[in-house]
């Protein structure tokens, strides 16, 4: 890690930003592949955000890990903060865990828009099921972490206006530093 900084950087804000509309994409194809509305253009979305988010997330990791490390401030309780890094951690790890069992469910497909499936018959395999009831646990666990995870960003942008949301958009402040 290096210095510490009031609010995130830009390519930490583009990456928030592009998970955030990709975890749109795959509620949403997701949602159209289960209720079968779009047909092969639902699962072949699903599929291609997926690997994107893939991506996406490996930025996210590497900028939290070699980016400068943001402040929290006292402005936030300590049950604050600590929720903030459970919150912050679970999704991280539910988002890996989603795209890995993902990839496995979508490898076990006749045909994929996966760049590289893994073995077929190891994905139609029990272990293979295994990933896709995995699969479809987790993304009510994805809900719930986003629905505290959004709460919380409304909090702090509507009722206690102590600058915490601004720190993750592209807006100015006064008391930021710039990195």
């Amino acid at each position: 890690m290096t210095d510490t900084v009031a609010v995130y950087t830009k390519p930490q804000v583009i990456f928030h930003w592009l998970t955030a509309a990709l975890v749109g994409v795959m509620l949403v194809t997701g949602f159209a592949y289960t209720n079968d509305l779009w047909g092969k253009a639902a699962i072949t979305g699903h599929q291609i955000s997926g690997q994107a988010l893939i991506l996406v997330l490996a930025g996210r990791i590497i900028m939290r890990v070699v980016g400068p490390r943001v402040t929290v401030g006292a402005v936030h309780s300590f049950w604050e903060r600590g929720l903030a890094i459970i919150v912050h951690l679970s999704l991280y790890l539910c988002l890996i865990a989603l795209t890995l069992t993902g990839y496995v469910a979508a490898s076990a497909l006749g045909e994929t828009a996966l760049a590289l499936p893994i073995d077929r018959t190891a994905a139609r395999s029990d272990l293979g099921e295994m990933f896709l009831d995995a699969h479809f646990t987790l993304k009510w666990v994805l809900l719930a972490l986003l629905t505290v995870h959004i709460a919380a960003s409304l909090k702090h942008a509507f009722f206690d206006r102590d600058g915490t949301f601004s720190r993750m958009t592209f807006q100015p402040r006064k008391d930021q530093d710039h990195a």
